[in-house]
C-alpha cells in the first residue's frame, strides 16, 4: 500500500471520528446520559477504528518489507554487474594481447621467428583464456590456431629466405602472412565480439 494510500485512510477516520461526536452533540442537546447510552450501542465503532488502525499498520509492514526487498534487489544487481565489468576487463586484456601477439608475427620482419617473450606472453593470455572462456571451444581453437600457425609462419619465412618470389616457399609465407592480415583487421575481433559487447538485452540476462 502507497503512503498516500495510508494518510487518505487515517483522514478518513479522523472524519468519521469527528462526524460521530457532531452528531452526538447536535442530536442530545448536551444530555450526557443519553448520548452515553446511545453511544454505547456503538461499541462496533471502536472494534472498526481498531480494525482499520490495525491495517494502517500492517500494510506500513508491508510497504517496509517491500522496500526491503528492493533494495536487497538493487544491491545484488550492483554485485552482479561489477562482476560482469571485472570479467570485462579480463577478457579484453586476453583480446589486446591477442592483437599484440598477431602484429608481432605480421611486422617482426628482423627476425627468423617471432621472440620467446612475445610467444610467452600470448601463451599466459591463452592459459587465462581457458579460465575466462571456459567452454568457448570455439574462441579457445582460434587461439590455438593463431600459435600453431604462427610456427608455420616462421618455418616458411625460414624456408623461402633467399628465394624467389615464386617459389612455393615464398607462396606459403605469403598466404600465411594475409591470414594474419586479416585477423588483425577483422577476423580476431569478430571472434571476440560475443564476449565483449554489451546489448541491452544481453546485459539484462546475465544478471537475471
Amino acid at each position: 500500500m502507497k503512503k498516500n494510500s495510508i494518510i487518505k485512510w487515517c483522514l478518513l477516520v479522523f472524519i468519521v471520528w469527528a462526524a460521530y461526536w457532531i452528531v452526538i452533540r447536535c442530536s442530545f442537546n448536551g444530555d450526557i446520559g443519553k448520548s452515553g447510552q446511545f453511544g454505547d450501542t456503538f461499541g462496533a465503532l471502536n472494534t472498526l477504528f481498531t480494525g482499520l488502525a490495525f491495517v494502517v499498520v500492517l500494510a506500513t509492514l508491508i510497504q517496509q518489507s517491500q522496500e526491503i526487498q528492493e533494495t536487497k534487489r538493487d544491491a545484488e544487481d550492483d554485485r552482479r554487474l561489477r562482476l560482469m565489468l571485472n570479467l570485462y576487463d579480463k577478457r579484453f586484456r586476453v583480446y589486446q594481447a591477442t592483437l599484440i601477439f598477431i602484429s608481432n608475427v605480421i611486422f617482426d620482419l628482423g627476425s627468423e621467428s617471432i621472440g620467446q617473450e612475445q610467444m610467452a606472453r600470448f601463451d599466459t593470455a591463452r592459459d587465462e583464456a581457458y579460465f575466462l572462456f571456459a567452454g568457448e571451444t570455439d574462441l579457445l581453437n582460434y587461439l590455438d590456431e593463431l600459435r600453431e600457425k604462427s610456427k608455420d609462419y616462421a618455418i616458411w619465412r625460414s624456408q623461402a629466405k633467399g628465394k624467389g618470389v615464386g617459389s612455393e616457399e615464398s607462396k606459403q609465407r605469403d598466404k600465411i602472412n594475409e591470414w594474419f592480415y586479416s585477423q588483425l583487421h577483422r577476423g580476431a575481433k569478430a571472434k571476440f565480439v560475443p564476449y565483449l559487447s554489451f546489448p541491452e538485452a544481453g546485459t539484462r540476462k546475465a544478471l537475471d
